[in-house]
Order: structure tokens, then C-alpha cells, then sequence
């Protein structure tokens, strides 16, 4: 497998999305099967905009 160039490699913001991303959908379970955005905010830590953009593209790939 060939190196990322220089311009395709992620930005430190796109790998810090790719990590939180895992601890959003930890949050959900069996008995909590949705939650607020302030829900979301309060257990994870990011701001309000990173929030509503990582579950707009959750939802946009199909997690609902």
C-alpha cells in the first residue's frame, strides 16, 4: 500500500472526527436508542456545531 500524498492525508480536525465518532455511537444502547443533541454534548464533550456535523453524517451513512 502507497503513502497518503501530502494533499490527501486528513486534517487534524477530520482524524480528531474519526475518534469521536465511536464515543457518540457508544452512547446509545437497548435502552437508550435515542438522545438530544444536548444529551450528546454533556456525555461526550464537543461543541455543539462538531455534535450536529458528526450525527448529520452518521445519518446521512444510514445510522438512525
Amino acid at each position: 500500500m502507497r503513502p497518503l500524498s501530502e494533499e490527501a492525508r486528513p486534517s487534524g480536525s477530520g482524524v480528531r472526527s474519526v475518534l469521536r465518532t465511536p464515543d457518540l455511537l457508544a452512547l446509545f444502547d437497548e435502552r437508550h436508542r435515542s438522545r438530544t443533541v444536548r444529551q450528546l454534548i454533556d456525555a461526550s464533550g464537543p461543541a455543539k456545531s462538531t455534535v450536529v456535523r458528526l450525527v448529520a453524517t452518521l445519518e446521512q451513512r444510514g445510522c438512525r
